[in-house]
């Protein structure tokens, strides 16, 4: 038999219903408030941890104190605290530096080097056309041998690099070896412009297009790259993007744009859970297309790499890649330095994120340790990589 129940008591439960939801809520209020205090509270602790030993410090050091440096460090170590490989504080210099080379402009003497891992030997491979090191006389296989005093063998590559950087104006003396004879080259600083984009035929039908870093100007020479290898004859286009470090989001978001059927090219998330992305035209480029990657293709080359694939636009070829998912935000300081922090996840049109995955090829190639330590000497019918996305589009251009 059911029971009926008075309005009274219905009105009672409701409130007494009423009574226990506010309390739930007044207690989980309560508690985030003061978890949200304990926060707050042992910051302020770290902080004035902080102020106690710079008041030591001020009080017992008996050096003088380089204040500009002192607060670069701190701050660095903030940053370094949040454990985040891709978060960084910039000083006023290295920030400068970080946009010079996003412009494509690096101030130094115009050479890419390359590094033997089998002999431990460094090779130019690349000597940027007018540059001081293309006017002094230096060559592509020179091997780097000295900067100033001191041997490129017991300093290392990123030693030496950063030895041969420098300002504008101001001069380096390297030294090299070529056909087994030492020749040393005084060469002055200046700020060398590198295209991040370069292209050629590697066959009658198929375009090569290699990005080296998706810097701001990266879009407008890919679309010229693209409309130079067509009229040229191409009927499909094979990218490069190994060893490709990521760089500009809106250049590959453009780039990719400008090849995307229309569509979804990114989906952001912020710490918040807000959503935000791009998205392509209708226009877009049909031809067979084939992606290179490895290990090093990171962040913009990855979401490059899959956006591609989940459009079905293109197989890749080559090994994993390196697995950087996150979009950092760039933050000026009003002295001109910065702050750079991993602000985002991001996800390619319809795959998922890729952070600490990689991108996993539709075929596997590995080069050899031999092939690797040479990479940059390797011609097109050595490359084991490039042959094996050379022969599928070989093969999808004969079956249209």
């Amino acid at each position: 038999m059911k029971r009926k129940i008075s309005i009274g008591a219905s009105i009672a439960l409701m409130l007494i219903g009423a009574a226990i939801t506010f309390q739930l809520t007044y207690v989980y209020v309560g508690r985030s408030y003061d978890d949200k205090i304990t926060e707050i509270n042992n910051a302020r602790s770290d902080f004035q941890k902080l102020a106690n030993v710079d008041e030591i410090v001020r009080e017992l050091y008996v050096k003088d104190i380089d204040e500009t440096k002192l607060s670069d460090m701190i701050i660095k170590g903030y940053i370094a605290g949040l454990n985040d490989k891709y978060s960084s504080y910039l000083t006023k210099e290295e920030y400068a530096e970080y946009t010079a080379s996003f412009n494509g402009e690096v101030c130094g003497i115009g050479i890419n080097v390359s590094y033997n891992k089998i002999t431990g030997e460094i090779y130019v491979y690349d000597v940027v056309k007018d540059s001081p090191a293309d006017k002094a006389g230096i060559k592509i296989g020179d091997m780097l041998y000295k900067v100033g005093d001191e041997y490129v063998s017991d300093i290392g590559l990123y030693s030496a690099a950063n030895k041969i950087k420098g300002n504008a104006g101001t001069a380096v003396t390297i030294s090299v070896m070529r056909d087994e004879k030492e020749y040393a080259f005084t060469v002055e600083r200046a700020s060398v412009h590198r295209d991040s984009v370069s292209y050629k035929m590697i066959s009658d039908s198929i375009g090569y297009i290699a990005i080296t870093q998706f810097d701001l100007n990266a879009a407008e020479l890919f679309k010229t790259a693209v409309d130079s290898l067509i009229s040229s004859g191409a009927k499909a286009l094979l990218f490069d993007v190994r060893n490709n470090p990521g760089g500009d989001y809106n250049a590959v978001c453009d780039i990719l744009d400008y090849l995307l059927p229309e569509g979804p090219i990114v989906r952001t998330y912020k710490k918040d859970g807000t959503e935000d992305g791009r998205d392509s035209d209708a226009n877009e480029i049909k031809l067979p297309m084939a992606v290179i990657t490895n290990s090093s293709s990171a962040s913009a080359s990855e979401l490059f790499t899959a956006a591609l694939k989940d459009y079905k636009k293109a197989r890749s070829f080559g090994t994993t890649t390196y697995g950087k998912g996150t979009v950092q935000s760039v933050y000026k300081l009003p002295d001109l330095s910065a702050l750079i922090i991993s602000s985002q996840l991001y996800c390619p049109p319809f795959s998922e994120n890729f952070e600490g995955k990689g991108v996993t090829p539709d075929e596997t190639v590995e080069l050899s340790d031999e092939k690797l330590s040479r990479f940059y000497f390797l011609n097109e019918d050595e490359d084991d990589q490039l042959v094996a996305a050379r022969n599928y589009l070989e093969t999808a251009i004969a079956k249209k």
